[in-house]
């Protein structure tokens, strides 16, 4: 997050793309989408010169309640300044990928499947499979739920910048 850190820092999933998330910080409003890369957003939107906080009459900006929410068809809508704004976005953020994209197409294999049978007390290491829950989503969203899955399993460690 550049802006970072700020007073406060809101973030919040999108509830038609699973692998898109918004996070606001300051004046930002930055776009994440997994599936296209997990390094750095996809958009990024300026809130100060976006025309999102129209002047008061006595010229002091009002703090919002809220500061981020997503509305059910995936649109952001952003407090800034006293004022909401409803972000509009493309198409590709706000619709669920219906094929994985070609950079994350890669067979996987659950560890529990390369275990020696009659040797899965001797492992080095714990396997998560007996703690994995099902999520509930839209089945429009459900590839896209388990792309997900699997690019956080494979994701390197976050790490935040001061």
């Amino acid at each position: 997050v550049p802006k970072a850190p700020s007073r406060s820092v809101s973030v919040a999933w999108s509830p038609r793309r699973p692998c898109v998330f918004f996070v606001k910080s300051g004046d930002t409003l930055d776009v994440w989408d997994l599936a296209e890369r997990n390094y750095a957003a996809v958009l990024t939107v300026d809130l100060k010169n976006s025309g999102a906080a129209p002047p008061t009459a006595d010229g002091e900006q009002r703090a919002s309640c809220a500061e981020l929410f997503v509305t059910p068809d995936g649109q952001p809508v952003v407090g800034y300044g006293g004022a909401s704004v409803v972000y509009g976005l493309p198409s590709g953020l706000t619709t669920p990928l219906q094929e994985v994209p070609a950079q994350l197409a890669r067979t996987e294999q659950p560890i529990e499947e390369l275990l020696v049978q009659g040797h899965e007390n001797a492992q080095a290491f714990p396997t998560l499979a007996r703690h994995c829950r099902e999520v509930e989503v839209p089945q429009a969203c459900a590839m896209e739920r388990d792309l997900l899955r699997a690019i956080v399993a494979s994701a390197q460690p976050l790490q935040a910048w001061v």
